[in-house]
Protein backbone atom coordinates (compact mmCIF):
# COMPACT_ATOMS: atom_id res chain seq x y z
CA UNK A 1 0.00 0.00 0.00
CA UNK A 2 3.15 2.38 0.83
CA UNK A 3 4.47 1.90 -2.32
CA UNK A 4 1.00 2.42 -3.96
CA UNK A 5 1.04 5.71 -2.27
CA UNK A 6 4.43 6.96 -3.29
CA UNK A 7 3.79 6.22 -6.99
CA UNK A 8 1.14 8.07 -6.93
CA UNK A 9 2.31 10.53 -5.27
CA UNK A 10 5.08 11.19 -7.83
CA UNK A 11 2.74 10.52 -11.08
CA UNK A 12 0.95 13.19 -9.53
CA UNK A 13 3.70 14.85 -9.18
CA UNK A 14 4.93 15.26 -12.60
CA UNK A 15 1.63 16.02 -14.14
CA UNK A 16 1.30 19.21 -11.28
CA UNK A 17 4.69 19.92 -12.89
CA UNK A 18 3.59 19.83 -16.56
CA UNK A 19 0.78 22.42 -15.61
CA UNK A 20 2.81 24.55 -13.52
CA UNK A 21 6.51 25.54 -14.40
CA UNK A 22 7.07 26.92 -11.11
CA UNK A 23 8.03 23.75 -9.63
CA UNK A 24 11.80 23.58 -10.65
CA UNK A 25 14.02 20.68 -11.41
CA UNK A 26 16.37 20.31 -8.64
CA UNK A 27 12.59 19.93 -6.67
CA UNK A 28 11.72 16.77 -8.54
CA UNK A 29 15.19 15.54 -8.58
CA UNK A 30 15.70 15.49 -5.35
CA UNK A 31 12.15 13.81 -4.84
CA UNK A 32 13.45 11.35 -7.06
CA UNK A 33 16.48 10.97 -5.13
CA UNK A 34 14.59 9.91 -1.73
CA UNK A 35 12.31 7.31 -4.30
CA UNK A 36 15.74 5.90 -5.28
CA UNK A 37 16.92 5.69 -1.41
CA UNK A 38 13.64 4.65 -0.51
CA UNK A 39 14.29 1.34 -3.54
CA UNK A 40 17.67 1.12 -1.79
CA UNK A 41 15.82 0.09 1.78
CA UNK A 42 13.51 -2.03 -0.03
CA UNK A 43 16.26 -4.05 -1.84
CA UNK A 44 17.64 -4.33 1.66
CA UNK A 45 14.68 -6.08 2.82
CA UNK A 46 14.08 -8.42 -0.14
CA UNK A 47 17.47 -9.43 0.16
CA UNK A 48 17.32 -9.94 3.37
CA UNK A 49 13.90 -12.12 3.17
CA UNK A 50 14.58 -13.83 0.11
CA UNK A 51 16.99 -16.62 1.24
CA UNK A 52 14.65 -18.33 3.94
CA UNK A 53 12.16 -17.61 1.13
CA UNK A 54 13.81 -19.56 -1.01
CA UNK A 55 14.55 -22.34 1.21
CA UNK A 56 10.84 -22.39 1.77
CA UNK A 57 9.53 -22.37 -1.87
CA UNK A 58 12.03 -25.49 -2.46
CA UNK A 59 10.92 -27.55 0.54
CA UNK A 60 7.24 -26.51 -0.59
CA UNK A 61 7.57 -27.22 -4.16
CA UNK A 62 8.96 -30.99 -2.83
CA UNK A 63 5.46 -31.00 -0.63
CA UNK A 64 3.68 -29.86 -3.40
CA UNK A 65 4.79 -32.89 -5.12
CA UNK A 66 4.33 -35.29 -3.21
CA UNK A 67 0.01 -34.28 -3.05
CA UNK A 68 0.48 -33.55 -6.38
CA UNK A 69 0.76 -37.74 -6.64
CA UNK A 70 -2.18 -38.38 -4.78
CA UNK A 71 -4.82 -37.41 -7.56
CA UNK A 72 -2.42 -39.08 -10.41
CA UNK A 73 -2.57 -42.28 -8.30
CA UNK A 74 -6.25 -42.27 -7.92
CA UNK A 75 -6.58 -41.89 -11.58
CA UNK A 76 -4.48 -44.40 -12.38
CA UNK A 77 -5.85 -46.38 -10.11
CA UNK A 78 -9.39 -46.05 -11.49
CA UNK A 79 -8.16 -46.88 -15.15
CA UNK A 80 -7.44 -50.21 -13.54
CA UNK A 81 -10.21 -51.16 -11.56
CA UNK A 82 -12.36 -49.85 -14.27
CA UNK A 83 -14.33 -47.47 -11.45
CA UNK A 84 -13.40 -43.95 -9.66
CA UNK A 85 -12.11 -44.87 -5.63
CA UNK A 86 -13.29 -41.37 -4.44
CA UNK A 87 -15.35 -39.04 -6.11
CA UNK A 88 -15.41 -35.60 -5.61
CA UNK A 89 -15.24 -32.32 -7.23
CA UNK A 90 -12.69 -29.17 -5.94
CA UNK A 91 -14.52 -25.31 -6.20
CA UNK A 92 -13.36 -23.19 -8.79
CA UNK A 93 -11.38 -20.99 -6.20
CA UNK A 94 -9.01 -24.10 -5.42
CA UNK A 95 -8.44 -25.09 -8.67
CA UNK A 96 -7.24 -21.50 -9.38
CA UNK A 97 -5.43 -21.46 -6.39
CA UNK A 98 -3.97 -24.86 -7.71
CA UNK A 99 -2.99 -23.39 -11.25
CA UNK A 100 -1.15 -19.91 -9.28
CA UNK A 101 0.53 -22.33 -7.19
CA UNK A 102 1.81 -24.54 -9.29
CA UNK A 103 2.88 -21.60 -12.18
CA UNK A 104 5.00 -19.91 -8.79
CA UNK A 105 6.62 -23.29 -8.20
CA UNK A 106 7.33 -23.82 -11.84
CA UNK A 107 8.96 -20.24 -12.09
CA UNK A 108 10.46 -20.66 -8.87
CA UNK A 109 12.54 -24.08 -10.38
CA UNK A 110 13.18 -22.36 -13.70
CA UNK A 111 15.17 -19.45 -11.61
CA UNK A 112 16.83 -22.13 -9.77
CA UNK A 113 17.73 -24.09 -12.47
CA UNK A 114 19.31 -20.84 -13.48
CA UNK A 115 21.65 -20.82 -10.48
CA UNK A 116 22.47 -24.57 -11.43
CA UNK A 117 23.90 -23.13 -14.38
CA UNK A 118 25.67 -20.31 -12.99
CA UNK A 119 27.37 -22.74 -10.21
CA UNK A 120 28.62 -24.64 -12.48
CA UNK A 121 30.80 -21.41 -14.74
CA UNK A 122 31.70 -20.56 -10.84
CA UNK A 123 32.85 -24.34 -10.38
CA UNK A 124 34.66 -24.13 -14.12
CA UNK A 125 35.92 -20.77 -13.31
CA UNK A 126 37.78 -21.64 -9.66
CA UNK A 127 38.85 -24.66 -11.30
CA UNK A 128 40.79 -22.96 -13.48
CA UNK A 129 41.60 -19.65 -10.94
CA UNK A 130 43.28 -22.67 -8.37
CA UNK A 131 45.28 -23.83 -11.02
CA UNK A 132 46.62 -20.23 -12.22
CA UNK A 133 47.13 -19.97 -8.07
CA UNK A 134 49.23 -22.86 -8.24
CA UNK A 135 51.34 -22.74 -10.87
CA UNK A 136 52.14 -18.95 -9.74
CA UNK A 137 55.81 -18.68 -8.88
CA UNK A 138 57.67 -15.50 -8.45
CA UNK A 139 60.75 -16.78 -7.11
CA UNK A 140 62.11 -18.19 -10.61
CA UNK A 141 61.96 -15.01 -12.05
CA UNK A 142 65.11 -12.91 -12.71
CA UNK A 143 63.93 -9.47 -12.79
CA UNK A 144 61.49 -6.88 -11.20
CA UNK A 145 60.08 -6.40 -14.89
CA UNK A 146 59.44 -10.29 -15.02
CA UNK A 147 57.29 -10.34 -11.58
CA UNK A 148 55.02 -7.73 -12.29
CA UNK A 149 54.31 -9.16 -15.86
CA UNK A 150 53.43 -12.84 -14.02
CA UNK A 151 50.93 -11.23 -11.91
CA UNK A 152 49.21 -8.88 -14.36
CA UNK A 153 48.45 -12.46 -16.62
CA UNK A 154 47.44 -13.44 -13.41
CA UNK A 155 45.08 -10.77 -12.95
CA UNK A 156 43.96 -10.48 -16.35
CA UNK A 157 43.49 -14.66 -16.56
CA UNK A 158 40.81 -14.35 -13.19
CA UNK A 159 39.22 -11.18 -14.75
CA UNK A 160 38.73 -13.00 -17.70
CA UNK A 161 37.27 -16.90 -16.00
CA UNK A 162 34.68 -14.43 -13.67
CA UNK A 163 33.56 -12.58 -16.84
CA UNK A 164 32.32 -15.48 -18.32
CA UNK A 165 29.61 -15.86 -15.43
CA UNK A 166 28.40 -12.82 -16.21
CA UNK A 167 28.80 -12.30 -19.64
CA UNK A 168 25.34 -14.02 -20.74
CA UNK A 169 23.32 -12.64 -18.51
CA UNK A 170 24.47 -8.78 -17.79
CA UNK A 171 27.60 -8.34 -19.75
CA UNK A 172 28.77 -6.94 -16.56
CA UNK A 173 32.49 -5.22 -17.41
CA UNK A 174 35.24 -5.36 -14.45
CA UNK A 175 38.34 -3.50 -13.30
CA UNK A 176 40.74 -3.35 -10.44
CA UNK A 177 41.91 -0.21 -8.52
CA UNK A 178 45.11 -0.58 -7.01
CA UNK A 179 45.89 2.12 -4.05
CA UNK A 180 48.83 4.13 -5.45
CA UNK A 181 51.73 5.57 -4.16
CA UNK A 182 49.47 8.82 -3.38
CA UNK A 183 47.20 6.69 -1.05
CA UNK A 184 44.36 6.84 -4.12
CA UNK A 185 42.34 3.64 -5.81
CA UNK A 186 43.18 4.57 -9.28
CA UNK A 187 42.23 1.47 -12.24
CA UNK A 188 44.82 -0.60 -13.52
CA UNK A 189 43.54 -3.52 -14.50
CA UNK A 190 40.21 -4.10 -16.76
CA UNK A 191 38.14 -6.51 -18.41
CA UNK A 192 37.49 -6.63 -21.44
CA UNK A 193 40.33 -5.19 -22.44
CA UNK A 194 39.85 -1.94 -23.89
CA UNK A 195 37.05 -1.17 -22.03
CA UNK A 196 36.88 2.46 -21.27
CA UNK A 197 36.65 4.52 -18.00
CA UNK A 198 37.34 7.73 -16.59
CA UNK A 199 41.07 8.42 -16.86
CA UNK A 200 41.10 11.14 -14.16
CA UNK A 201 38.94 8.44 -12.16
CA UNK A 202 40.71 7.98 -8.86
CA UNK A 203 39.63 8.00 -5.32
CA UNK A 204 41.28 8.00 -1.64
CA UNK A 205 39.90 5.63 1.35
CA UNK A 206 36.66 6.35 2.60
CA UNK A 207 35.94 8.35 -0.54
CA UNK A 208 32.89 7.10 -3.46
CA UNK A 209 31.67 3.45 -3.77
CA UNK A 210 35.38 2.21 -4.35
CA UNK A 211 37.31 4.15 -1.35
CA UNK A 212 34.54 3.13 1.19
CA UNK A 213 34.71 -0.75 0.12
CA UNK A 214 38.47 -0.70 0.45
CA UNK A 215 38.75 1.45 3.93
CA UNK A 216 35.50 -0.73 5.72
CA UNK A 217 36.09 -3.74 4.40
CA UNK A 218 32.27 -4.36 2.69
CA UNK A 219 31.15 -4.70 -0.45
CA UNK A 220 28.92 -2.03 -1.70
CA UNK A 221 26.46 -1.88 -4.04
CA UNK A 222 25.12 1.12 -5.96
CA UNK A 223 21.70 -0.13 -7.95
CA UNK A 224 21.67 3.62 -10.11
CA UNK A 225 24.67 5.68 -10.07
CA UNK A 226 22.20 8.69 -11.07
CA UNK A 227 20.98 8.49 -7.28
CA UNK A 228 23.89 7.96 -5.98
CA UNK A 229 22.80 5.65 -2.92
CA UNK A 230 24.19 2.49 -2.37
CA UNK A 231 24.22 -0.69 0.33
CA UNK A 232 26.89 -1.71 2.29
CA UNK A 233 26.85 -5.74 2.08
CA UNK A 234 28.91 -7.73 4.48
CA UNK A 235 29.00 -11.78 3.35
CA UNK A 236 30.17 -13.70 6.61
CA UNK A 237 32.60 -16.44 6.50
CA UNK A 238 32.61 -20.05 7.07
CA UNK A 239 31.83 -20.99 10.54
CA UNK A 240 31.24 -17.45 11.30
CA UNK A 241 28.13 -17.06 13.61
CA UNK A 242 25.97 -14.10 13.53
CA UNK A 243 22.38 -12.49 13.99
CA UNK A 244 21.44 -13.92 10.05
CA UNK A 245 23.26 -17.17 10.14
CA UNK A 246 24.54 -17.32 7.03
CA UNK A 247 22.83 -14.91 4.89
CA UNK A 248 24.44 -11.56 4.52
CA UNK A 249 23.61 -8.23 5.88
CA UNK A 250 23.23 -5.09 3.90
CA UNK A 251 23.09 -1.25 5.32
CA UNK A 252 22.26 1.75 3.36
CA UNK A 253 24.76 4.31 2.48
CA UNK A 254 23.03 7.29 1.15
CA UNK A 255 25.44 9.35 -1.28
CA UNK A 256 27.92 6.87 -0.88
CA UNK A 257 28.50 7.23 -5.31
CA UNK A 258 30.74 10.19 -6.42
CA UNK A 259 30.26 10.64 -10.26
CA UNK A 260 33.43 10.98 -12.30
CA UNK A 261 33.62 12.42 -16.08
CA UNK A 262 33.21 9.48 -17.97
CA UNK A 263 30.25 6.84 -16.83
CA UNK A 264 29.61 3.74 -18.93
CA UNK A 265 27.79 2.33 -16.59
CA UNK A 266 24.65 2.57 -14.87
CA UNK A 267 24.97 -0.18 -11.44
CA UNK A 268 28.18 -0.88 -9.83
CA UNK A 269 29.28 -3.01 -6.94
CA UNK A 270 32.94 -2.63 -5.73
CA UNK A 271 34.68 -5.39 -3.76
CA UNK A 272 37.82 -5.35 -1.41
CA UNK A 273 40.65 -7.61 -2.22
CA UNK A 274 41.47 -9.57 0.66
CA UNK A 275 44.64 -10.02 1.72
CA UNK A 276 46.71 -12.32 4.67
CA UNK A 277 48.26 -9.22 6.51
CA UNK A 278 44.83 -7.44 5.85
CA UNK A 279 47.03 -4.39 4.59
CA UNK A 280 44.92 -4.55 1.42
CA UNK A 281 45.79 -3.88 -2.00
CA UNK A 282 42.78 -2.57 -3.74
CA UNK A 283 39.10 -3.17 -4.91
CA UNK A 284 37.65 -5.41 -7.63
CA UNK A 285 34.89 -3.21 -9.83
CA UNK A 286 31.74 -4.80 -11.51
CA UNK A 287 29.52 -2.01 -13.68
CA UNK A 288 26.50 -2.84 -16.13
CA UNK A 289 24.52 -0.45 -18.46
CA UNK A 290 21.86 -2.18 -16.76
CA UNK A 291 20.32 -0.69 -13.38
CA UNK A 292 20.40 -2.54 -10.46
CA UNK A 293 21.90 -5.46 -12.52
CA UNK A 294 23.18 -8.21 -9.83
CA UNK A 295 21.87 -9.44 -6.97
CA UNK A 296 22.84 -11.40 -3.58
CA UNK A 297 24.29 -14.42 -5.63
CA UNK A 298 26.54 -12.34 -7.90
CA UNK A 299 27.98 -10.30 -5.56
CA UNK A 300 28.93 -14.07 -3.63
CA UNK A 301 30.59 -14.78 -7.00
CA UNK A 302 32.39 -11.09 -6.98
CA UNK A 303 33.92 -11.64 -3.71
CA UNK A 304 34.78 -15.55 -4.70
CA UNK A 305 36.91 -13.27 -7.73
CA UNK A 306 38.44 -11.10 -5.30
CA UNK A 307 39.68 -13.52 -2.89
CA UNK A 308 40.93 -15.48 -5.68
CA UNK A 309 42.85 -11.85 -7.07
CA UNK A 310 43.76 -11.90 -3.28
CA UNK A 311 45.75 -15.44 -3.52
CA UNK A 312 47.63 -14.07 -6.41
CA UNK A 313 48.92 -10.76 -4.16
CA UNK A 314 49.82 -13.09 -1.02
CA UNK A 315 51.84 -15.17 -3.30
CA UNK A 316 53.91 -11.91 -4.86
CA UNK A 317 54.67 -10.15 -1.80
CA UNK A 318 55.52 -13.25 -0.30
CA UNK A 319 57.96 -14.62 -3.19
CA UNK A 320 58.77 -11.65 -5.11
CA UNK A 321 59.30 -9.02 -2.38
CA UNK A 322 61.87 -11.44 -0.04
Amino acid sequence: MAVVIIVMFLLALIVYRQRDRNVSDSALSNILAQWALFKCNVYAFWWGVRGPLRRALTNGALIVSAFSLVPVMLDVSAMIMGRRLVEFELPSWVQLAIIVAAVAMARHRYREWKRVNERSKLTTALRFVFREAGALNFSRCKHDAERLEKLDTFFTNVLKAFHEIYRARLDAKLNIMALTTGDLLKIQFVYPVGSTYDPKAEFAPGHGAAGVAFQDRHLVYVPAIKYRHGLAVTLPRPGEVTPRGSLPTFELKPDVYVAVDHQPYRSLLSVPIPTIDDSGYGVLNLDSDVQNAFNDADMEIADTAACALGMGIDRFRAQALK
